[in-house]
């Protein structure tokens, strides 16, 4: 069976998009009462890390462990996607297409994208 590369996507505007492998995910964790951190292996091979920090629609604590569902179960189901899962979108206003979470109606839902530099 043939290995097909996944990846996941944030969209933070028209000029800001992030795109890893998803095997580059290393986790993620609680920043503040309403803030998500997801940590990255760094694309340019640095032993720093690429840094997405998300905003939930209530607070992180009651949205963090569905948020984490709704990620594992699109990575465990990513024969579904076409090489691309689209885990947050400000423009939409969504998070993970098809799951019942939705990142903060406010302009900085996605807050930072920080890149390795």
């Amino acid at each position: 069976m043939a290995y097909r590369r996944m990846y996941l996507k944030f969209v933070k505007d028209d000029n800001e998009t992030y795109l890893s492998p998803a095997d580059n995910f290393t986790g993620c964790v609680i920043t503040d009462a309403d803030e998500t951190t997801l940590n990255f292996k760094a694309q340019d091979g640095t032993a720093d890390a690429d840094l997405i920090k998300l905003h939930l629609a209530t607070t992180c604590a009651a949205d963090f462990k569905d948020f984490c569902r709704a990620l594992a179960g699109a990575l465990s189901g990513s024969s579904l996607h076409k090489g691309v899962i689209e885990v947050a979108n400000h423009e939409t206003n969504a998070i993970l297409p098809g799951s019942k979470l939705s990142v903060a109606a406010t302009p900085d839902s996605i807050t930072s994208i920080t890149v390795a530099a």
